[in-house]
């Protein structure tokens, strides 16, 4: 069965670091996924939220209901 190269780093930092320290770098990879996550949705959705023409949310407030 071949090995990858990550799988060796990660076999690497498991057998190198502690319990806390791995659950900690765990901790914020799901952490930097969540943000990096609703980033880019509130990044897609900013013209929306920024816009200043009201006419535009009256003008397709049908499409709500």
């Amino acid at each position: 069965m071949p090995v990858t190269l990550p799988t060796v780093y990660a076999l690497r930092f498991v057998k190198n670091n502690n319990l806390r320290q791995r659950i900690n770098v765990l901790q914020n990879s799901y952490k930097t996924q969540i943000v990096s996550f609703f980033s880019i949705g509130a990044f897609n959705l900013k013209e929306l939220f920024i816009s200043n023409d009201l006419n535009f949310y009256f003008t397709y407030l049908h499409l709500l209901y």
